[in-house]
């Protein structure tokens, strides 16, 4: 993948500091959200899955990668989630919609 070879050779504080990376999961997290937003609305969710996977088509991105990282993915976002029946609706949401975006990447 060549868009990551640079994030594979940073030092755990070029990381922390690098604005990429901070762009990077700032759009993540809007993209969480507006799965989250249109997950009972088929029409905007196939969208947004459509548009989630063309945006990532051409970066060498597989559905195998994706499947690989969708437990971290999960984990990650769960993780910042106060309420217990909120993680389990995000675990939810996450694990049906990534596996629809990586079919088709």
């Amino acid at each position: 993948m060549k868009m990551y070879r640079t994030i594979q050779s940073m030092t755990l504080p070029q990381a922390l500091n690098s604005q990429y990376l901070c762009q990077l999961g700032i759009k993540y997290a809007d993209s969480i959200i507006e799965l989250v937003r249109n997950f009972n609305d088929e029409e905007r969710l196939t969208e947004t899955i459509i548009y989630l996977a063309n945006a990532h088509k051409h970066r060498g991105i597989t559905v195998a990668h994706l499947m690989a990282v969708l437990p971290v993915l999960t984990d990650t976002v769960v993780s910042y989630l106060q309420i217990e029946e909120n993680k389990e609706s995000m675990q939810e949401i996450l694990s049906v919609v990534l596996p629809l975006i990586g079919k088709r990447l």
